[in-house]
C-alpha cells in the first residue's frame, strides 16, 4: 500500500465511533493512518487537497449533511477515491440506492467486525485501483490510436491496412494520390486490383511465410498501375498484426513512390552508356584521326595536281569531302550532352566569388591556403549563380583531395576574348567575350594517361566510397549548358589548373578585344626550313608534301631523339612541327622542352590526333606554343605555320 492509500478518512460526528474504527483497524493489523472529519465541509476540503485520502468511511447523518444528499456531495469531491457508507441503519433499500449513486460498499455499524471492515476497505480500494488502471490503459490506447491515425493519414507515403485476403480495409490520402483513385474506389478493390499483371505473384510466397510464422515482415519493389494506365514503381513494406491469440488481424502496408529514384537510375544508366561510348571512341580517336589525316592530306594534294575539269578531280573531291565529314563525326561522337534546369540571370562573378571565400575556407580546412586573385573590372556573366557556386565548390574539393598534405589553391578571374580561330578548334565554343575562372592547385596532378577521362561520368581515381566520379562531369555539363566551356591542364606531381569559361552578359556591353583575321596569303612568308616529327611515316610524308607545296624546305624525323640530332646538325631549321604523343621514351612536349633549352628562339608548333578538348593546350605544351589538330587541311597548316614563323620567339636554331 502506497503512502497515498494509507490515509483512511472517517467522516463521522460521533468521536466514539471514530475510536472504534481505529481499534478495529489496529486489531486487523491494517497498514493505515486514520484521519477524522466531523463535518461534511471538512471532508470535502480533505478530498480536494493535494494529497487526498486512499478511502472514505462516510456516515450519512452529519451536522451539515443528511442521507443521500451527503453521499452525492462527497462523491462530487471524491474523484476516484472509494467511498464506503458506514451507517447505523440496516436498510436494504437505502443500501441499494447508495450503491447505485456510486458508493463502493454499504456497512452497518452494529454488525461490523475488524476483518469485515478491512476486507471491505481492501476490496473497495483494489476495485478503484483496477478501474483507474483500466481507464489509464484505455486512455493510453486512445492516444496511441490517435497518434497512429494521425501518422497514418498524414504520412507522406502510402499506407494501408489490408485484410488477410488482400482487401483494403483502410487507406490514406497519399496512397490514393499515388494510385490516382478516390478513397472509396481504392477500398472497393484489393491489392491485386492495382498491381501490374506481371507482378501479381510477387507477394505470394512472402505472405505465405508471414502467415506461417516463418517471417514477421517483407519488403520488395513492384509496379502499380494508376487510374490512367500509367505504371509506377513502388517499394512495398508489409508486416502482420496478430490478435492476442495469434490469429491474423490485418497487414500494415507502406508504399513508397520510386518514380524519382527510377528516373535517377535511368539517368545514371544513360550516363553509363555515354561513358561506354566515350571509352570506345576515345581509345580509337587518335588512330582514327591519324588515318583521316593521311587520307585527307593525300586527297588534298591530289586535288591540287589534277585539273578541275578532269573526272579524277571530281572523284577525289568527293572522297575528300567524305573524309572531312568523317572527321566531324569523330568530334561529335566525343561530345557529351548535358540537361539540367538553370535559373539564368546576370551575375556579378567577382562579388559571388568573394562571398564564397568563407565557405571555401571552412570546407578546405587549415592545411589548404586559399588565394583569390580577381580582375578589377570583371565583366558580369549570365548564368545560374547557385550552379556556379556548386561548380567552384566541386573544383575546390577535387583540388583539396589532390593535396592530402596541404598546399595552395588559387582562384583567378579575368576577362578574355575567344576569337574565331580559337572557337574553330572546338565546335562547342562560340567566339566572343568570356569571364575566365581558373582554379589551380599544387597537388599531385593528373597522370597523362587519364587526363582525357576526367570529365567522363563516374570516372574517378579516388578510393571506393570516397567519390562518385560525377563532380567534374557535372561541372562540364554546367559549363556547356551555360554556353561556355571548360579546360583542364595538369602534369603529374606539379598540380592542376581547371579553366572555366563563362559567356559575358549581354546586359553589360564593353569594348570587345578585337582580333584581326589572319591574312589570306597561305604561302611561306620567307624562305624557311621546317622539321616535321611524327612516329608514323604516312603522316610525316603528308605534312612534308603539304609544306613543300607551300614553298617550305622540309626535313623529317621519326622520333624525338632523331629530331634533336637533326637540329644539332642543321643550324638552318626555322620551325619544329611535332606530334604530341610519340613512342620511344620522348613525347612531343619533352622534345619541345629539350629543343628550347638548347635553342630558345626556335618556334614550335604541335599537332595531335586526339580530340581538341583532350589536348592540354596550356600547361602541357605551354601558352607560347600553338597546336593544330589532325586531320588538318592544307590551308589550316599554312595559316598555323605562317603564324608560328611570324609570331615565334626568334629566328630558329641559327
Amino acid at each position: 500500500m502506497t503512502d497515498l492509500t494509507k490515509r483512511i478518512l472517517v467522516v463521522e460526528d460521533n468521536p466514539g465511533d471514530v475510536d472504534l474504527i481505529r481499534e478495529y483497524l489496529d486489531e486487523a493489523d491494517f497498514d493505515h493512518v486514520v484521519d477524522h472529519a466531523p463535518r461534511l465541509a471538512d471532508a470535502i476540503i480533505e478530498l480536494r487537497s493535494d494529497v487526498p485520502p486512499g478511502a472514505v468511511l462516510l456516515d450519512l447523518g452529519l451536522p451539515d449533511g443528511m442521507g443521500i444528499d451527503t453521499l452525492r456531495r462527497i462523491l462530487d469531491a471524491a474523484g476516484d477515491v472509494p467511498i464506503l457508507v458506514l451507517t447505523g441503519r440496516d436498510d436494504r433499500e437505502l443500501a441499494v440506492r447508495t450503491m447505485q449513486e456510486g458508493a463502493q460498499d454499504y456497512l452497518v455499524k452494529d454488525g461490523l467486525t475488524p476483518d469485515g471492515l478491512t476486507r471491505a476497505l481492501r476490496r473497495a480500494m483494489e476495485r478503484v485501483a483496477q478501474d483507474r488502471l483500466h481507464r489509464q490503459t484505455e486512455e493510453a490506447l486512445r492516444q496511441s490510436e490517435d497518434r497512429f491515425r494521425s501518422a497514418f493519414l498524414t504520412a507522406p507515403y502510402g499506407m494501408a491496412l489490408v485484410a488477410p485476403d488482400g482487401r483494403f480495409m483502410r487507406v490514406n490520402h497519399a496512397l490514393c494520390d499515388l494510385l490516382g483513385y478516390t478513397e472509396p474506389e481504392v477500398l472497393a478493390g484489393d491489392v491485386q486490383t492495382f498491381t501490374h499483371p506481371e507482378d501479381c505473384d510477387a507477394d505470394g510466397a512472402h505472405i505465405a511465410g508471414i502467415l506461417a510464422g516463418d517471417a514477421v515482415s517483407y519488403a520488395l519493389e513492384k509496379r502499380f498501375v494508376r487510374k490512367g494506365g500509367q505504371v509506377v514503381w513502388v517499394h512495398v513494406s508489409v508486416s502482420l498484426v496478430r490478435s492476442w491469440d495469434g490469429s491474423p488481424v490485418h497487414f500494415v502496408m507502406q508504399v513508397l513512390d520510386l518514380s524519382q529514384r527510377k528516373d535517377l537510375e535511368q539517368r545514371l544508366l544513360q550516363a553509363q552508356k555515354m561513358e561506354a561510348v566515350g571509352q570506345l571512341t576515345g581509345g580509337l580517336a587518335h588512330d582514327f584521326n591519324n588515318l583521316l589525316g593521311v587520307i585527307t592530306g593525300n586527297l588534298e594534294l591530289l586535288l591540287r595536281s589534277v585539273r578541275k575539269d578532269d573526272r579524277a578531280f571530281r572523284r577525289a573531291q568527293a572522297a575528300y569531302h567524305a573524309a572531312l565529314r568523317g572527321a566531324d563525326l569523330t568530334r561529335q561522337m566525343l561530345a557529351f550532352s548535358r540537361r539540367q534546369i538553370l535559373e539564368v540571370k546576370d551575375i556579378d562573378a567577382r562579388a559571388l566569388l568573394e562571398g564564397l571565400v568563407g565557405l571555401l575556407r571552412r570546407t578546405l580546412g587549415e592545411a589548404v591556403e586559399l588565394r583569390l586573385k580577381q580582375a578589377n573590372s570583371l565583366w558580369s556573366i549570365r548564368t545560374d549563380g547557385s550552379q556556379l557556386e556548386s561548380a567552384i565548390l566541386n573544383l575546390a574539393l577535387n583540388a583539396r583531395d589532390a593535396m592530402p598534405q596541404g598546399g595552395h589553391l588559387t582562384i583567378e578571374t579575368m576577362n578574355v576574348h575567344l576569337d574565331a580561330e580559337y572557337a574553330a578548334r572546338d565546335h562547342d565554343v562560340v567566339p566572343g567575350d568570356y569571364v575566365l575562372v581558373a582554379v589551380s592547385d599544387t597537388g599531385t596532378g593528373i597522370p597523362a594517361e587519364i587526363i582525357d577521362r576526367v570529365f567522363e561520368p563516374f570516372f574517378t581515381t579516388k578510393e571506393v566510397g570516397k567519390g562518385t566520379g560525377l563532380g567534374l562531369s557535372m561541372v562540364f555539363g554546367f559549363a556547356k549548358q551555360s554556353g561556355g566551356h571548360i579546360k583542364v591542364y595538369s602534369e603529374g606531381g606539379r598540380g592542376t589548373v581547371v579553366k572555366l569559361f563563362l559567356p559575358r552578359s549581354k546586359g553589360t556591353v564593353g569594348d570587345a578585344a578585337a582580333t584581326a583575321d589572319e591574312p589570306d596569303d597561305d604561302g611561306a612568308p620567307f624562305p624557311a626550313t621546317v622539321l616535321v616529327v611524327d612516329d608514323r611515316e604516312d603522316l610525316r610524308m603528308v605534312a612534308a608534301e603539304m609544306l613543300e607545296d607551300l614553298g617550305y624546305t622540309v626535313m623529317v624525323a621519326e622520333s624525338g631523339p632523331a629530331a634533336l640530332l637533326m637540329l644539332a646538325r642543321n643550324r638552318a631549321i626555322d620551325l619544329l612541327l611535332t606530334d604530341i604523343v610519340m613512342p620511344g621514351g620522348m613525347s612531343g612536349p619533352q622534345l619541345a622542352q629539350a629543343a628550347r633549352d638548347r635553342w630558345p628562339r626556335l618556334p614550335i608548333l604541335f599537332m595531335s590526333g586526339y580530340a581538341e578538348g583532350a589536348i592540354l593546350r596550356e600547361g602541357q605544351i605551354g601558352t607560347e606554343h600553338d597546336l593544330i589538330s589532325k586531320p588538318f587541311r592544307r590551308a589550316d597548316l599554312a595559316r598555323k605555320v605562317r603564324a608560328a614563323l611570324l609570331n615565334g620567339p626568334g629566328a630558329g636554331t641559327s
